[in-house]
């Protein structure tokens, strides 16, 4: 146990997809490495991880402020940062980045072990930022990324490449019965996610399920945009956007069906967490959910832009319960590879090669 780590990350107190995984990992890692510091670049001292952080682990916020918009005042950000942490990160840690503009000031940093963790896929980076990653990240020790198809379009940019995906934030004790009329979506309202797209479904509903409901849990910039599309679109009693919460796996067991209507996705924790609780998946296709719903076995994968069959597959699968049961279960038993135990050897397998 000779490892000192730091996990570094923008925003330690948001309550994304990216925070959860942190969150989880440095969580992970306590028992096996001499210490875990997480080391948030944006938020200040008054600033609280929003999920439950184990009570061994160093939290520091360097409130370097947000990340500017032009290319130059980007790279005066990324030395400004580069200089802080040299300064708070000790000499031969090991120090993991998450995402590309961390990762840019990671591949500046020397005699430190340095991991960079793709969280995104790779066609949603901005060109310009993907050339600079070409060049930069071939200096870096080792590049997780969540997926194998991840690794292929990534191939070229470090000779050591890795597969490491998320680990469940939780291992369920019981498993939804299926039996309430309520679809769950979990998510940031941002454009990516492709919340728009729910109009139709809930239409559809209306027209064919009124008893049943969409229960939207998240927070974004899009929100009273769709609120109004919502509105203007007469779905809005159908339709309910309630605020991210810490128990996410009771809201999950209370639902009967997962929906995601995302345009990118790299390894969408959500659906791993509604799997465990046995929610059977109807997702448009992308990177991410390809690589975590297995079409026919727990749910439906639906080319994008075809709502028809989406909403035909969600419908065969409210008409029909010991179709929902069969594929909730099958969900449940694909989820062991992502157990913390499992995980936690794949990284500190990696961590002790360093």
């Amino acid at each position: 146990m000779c490892k000192k780590i730091y996990i570094l990350i923008l925003n330690i107190t948001a309550a994304g997809g990216t925070e959860r995984a942190v969150v989880n990992l440095a969580n992970m890692l306590v028992p096996y490495v001499e210490s875990v510091n997480i080391i948030s670049l944006l938020s200040c001292d008054d600033g609280k991880p929003y999920f439950s952080l184990d009570k061994n682990i160093r939290v520091s916020h360097l409130g370097m402020g947000f990340i500017p918009v032009s290319i130059f005042g980007k790279i005066s950000w990324y030395f400004n940062v580069r200089k802080v942490l040299s300064k708070n990160i000790e000499k031969k840690s090991v120090i993991i980045g998450t995402g590309h503009n961390i990762n840019f000031v990671l591949s500046l940093l020397t005699e430190r072990k340095r991991i960079a963790c793709e969280h995104i896929q790779l066609d949603s980076i901005p060109f310009l930022h993907r050339k600079i990653m070409y060049f930069l990240y071939g200096n870096l020790d080792l590049l997780v990324v969540l997926s194998e198809s991840a690794k292929k379009k990534l191939n070229k940019y470090n000779r050591n490449i890795k597969v490491i995906p998320n680990s469940l934030p939780f291992l369920p004790s019981s498993f939804s019965s299926l039996q309430e009329k309520r679809i769950i979506m979990v998510g940031r309202l941002s454009e990516e996610k492709g919340y728009e797209r729910v109009v139709n479904i809930a239409l559809y509903l209306k027209n064919n399920y009124p008893l049943w409901s969409i229960h939207i849990f998240g927070d974004g910039p899009m929100k009273q945009n769709l609120m109004n599309i919502y509105k203007e679109n007469k779905v809005n009693d159908l339709i309910s956007i309630h605020a991210p919460v810490k128990d996410i796996q009771s809201e999950y067991l209370k639902s009967s069906i997962f929906l995601m209507t995302s345009y990118t996705e790299a390894l969408p924790m959500v659906i791993l967490e509604a799997k465990s609780c046995g929610l059977p998946v109807v997702a448009y296709k992308c990177e991410g959910t390809m690589e975590l719903v297995t079409e026919g076995y727990d749910g439906y994968l639906i080319d994008n832009e075809n709502s028809e069959l989406f909403n035909e597959k969600l419908g065969n699968l409210i008409n029909d319960f010991d179709k929902r049961s069969i594929m909730g279960k099958n969900a449940m038993a694909s989820c062991s590879k992502f157990y913390p135990k499992a995980i936690s050897q794949l990284w500190m397998q990696q961590i002790e090669l360093l």
